[in-house]
């Protein structure tokens, strides 16, 4: 029995090491060679990094005269574009639309008086030449009001500022740029209008429509936020005032900042994400994307501690931006350059460096100037053809490969199957040498002789048998003992009388056998 469970083991452990050894092969010639993959975290950001955008907010400000001050220039309006006053960054939730926080795009009356301020500057320090008395004016010094030393002048000046003798009408400007540089040139203002607002108190969720813009690449934007737990992992993204100052061009990929759920708590009227970022002005209004890749909520304000610093972050949630799209008249929606961009990434993460370029170049003819396409692009020109390229296999070569892998498959079948039998004959052989076949003790009529002969083997002589069958003595039945009935000859079967194996031990209870045994001593049976 030791002995049955023994080789019962050693097969299934076989049979296991088997199909592990099948699997593994399988594996390794199905599965095309890849590079090492970026984590899931960081594949998210890449791929989100694309749509996240920068805010600005100019100022278009129209000068109109008095009367009296009119005749003296001989012009009657003036028109000045301000340089941002205000902005953020944002998020492209549509190929053309997008959000950001109300804040960043909402025009207060301190930024009208000093985009008003700047317009009067304009007009007398470069307008009017006083330059030439009291020097040029430049950089903020625009933007600040000035005092003259010919009091006739300062007095002129002032009215002006105080819209005595000047009338100001202060537009905001929204302008969206996307995060692309072409060749260190200055990227170019998208302009975009306010279509939905819920202002700061509200919500904190402006809804941007692109004007005659190329569509942009977006963000995915996740349903709810409702599923968010305290510790969960989230990422803040955006164009922080720190980071873009230092930059040529004022703009270059996202900036991002890592941290926890805190808590998703009330706010008034909606709920707000408490998450432990600390972030600083132009973060406001980008996206915050959770561990699954999605975007769950939007940058908006931060606590302030007793000293004045900033504390923990506070985002808008996903639920409140579908909210004020829906009042746009506007879906979240993914689009073609998203699309190509992913599967661009996919080649490019799996090594297939060679079959990316063309994939990065559609990105590119989709969005000239796209940032992290003109990066990976780089990056794959540098490795196509090296031997980290992995070669992207044709229809015929792939079909071809499959083939082979199919009949070393079918191969490796067979020698498996080969080697199961192979082993389970093995322990059949084993099985016999231990246990030995049994054999059956020779029946004994009434009177003491054997219903049989040693002669009378039916199976093996059976012409031996008819001859004697025909020519037998005639018996009488009333000559025969009463307890004795003689056996026909042709019913006889033969056991030959033979000395018993040598044999081990016992098959019926195992006990070890003396040599020549005939009957085992532990249980009696016949051997």
């Amino acid at each position: 029995m030791d002995n049955m469970l023994r080789h019962g083991r050693l097969r299934r452990r076989t049979a296991a090491l088997t199909a592990t050894l099948v699997a593994a092969l399988l594996a390794a010639s199905m599965s095309p060679a890849r590079a090492e993959d970026p984590t899931p975290t960081a594949k998210a950001l890449t791929l989100a990094a694309a749509g996240v955008v920068s805010v600005d907010v100019r100022a278009n400000v129209s000068v109109t005269l008095h009367r009296a001050f009119r005749e003296l220039v001989a012009t009657r309006t003036f028109t000045y574009s301000t340089k941002p006053l205000t902005g953020g960054s944002g998020m492209v939730v549509a190929p053309d639309w997008l959000v950001t926080a109300s804040h960043v795009v909402d025009f207060d009356d301190e930024l009208k008086d000093v985009a008003r301020i700047y317009a009067a500057n304009r007009l007398f320090f470069q307008r009017l030449k006083f330059d030439q008395l009291f020097g040029d004016l430049r950089g903020d010094d625009l933007y600040r009001e000035q005092r003259l030393s010919d009091p006739d002048l300062d007095q002129v000046l002032q009215e002006c500022y105080n819209e005595d003798i000047c009338k100001f009408d202060v537009r905001p400007n929204v302008s969206v740029i996307a995060p692309v540089q072409v060749g260190g040139a200055k990227p170019k203002a998208l302009p975009a209008k306010v279509r939905a607002n819920t202002h700061f108190d509200g919500g904190d969720v402006a809804a941007l429509q692109l004007i005659d813009a190329d569509p942009l690449a977006t963000v995915p934007l996740a349903t709810t936020a409702g599923d968010l737990q305290p510790g969960q992992s989230i990422v803040a993204m955006g164009f922080p005032a720190s980071h873009t100052k230092i930059l040529p061009n004022g703009t270059t990929e996202p900036s991002s900042s890592f941290g926890h759920v805190s808590n998703v708590t009330s706010d008034g009227s909606t709920q707000v994400i408490e998450v432990d970022i600390r972030a600083e002005s132009g973060a406001s209004g980008g996206p915050a994307i959770d561990d699954q890749g999605k975007v769950v909520g939007m940058v908006s304000y931060t606590g302030v501690d007793e000293t004045g610093g900033r504390t923990q972050l506070y985002l808008q949630t996903a639920d409140n931006i579908r909210s004020v799209l829906r009042e746009a008249g506007v879906q979240p929606a993914r689009g073609e350059l998203d699309t190509a961009f992913a599967e661009a990434m996919e080649y490019y993460w799996a090594g297939h460096y060679s079959a990316a370029l063309p994939e990065f170049q559609k990105v590119l003819d989709l969005q000239d100037g796209h940032i992290l396409a003109r990066k990976y692009l780089r990056l794959a020109q540098a490795k196509a053809g090296g031997p980290d390229d992995v070669p992207l296999p044709s229809s015929a070569a792939e079909a071809k490969g499959r083939g082979l892998v199919f009949w070393a498959l079918m191969a490796l079948a067979v020698l498996v199957v080969v080697a199961l039998v192979l082993l389970a004959l093995r322990w059949r052989r084993r099985r016999r040498a231990v246990a030995g076949p049994a054999y059956t003790p020779t029946p004994v009529d009434g009177d003491g002789r054997a219903d049989v002969e040693p002669w009378d083997d039916v199976d093996r002589q059976p012409s031996v048998l008819a001859h004697d069958a025909e020519h037998a003595p005639a018996v009488d039945a009333g000559d025969a003992p009463a307890n004795s009935q003689p056996t026909p000859r042709r019913a006889a079967v033969m056991v030959q009388d033979q000395e018993a194996p040598t044999r081990g031990f016992c098959p019926y209870c195992g006990t070890r056998l003396a040599s020549g045994a005939r009957f085992c001593s532990g249980c009696g049976q016949a051997q």
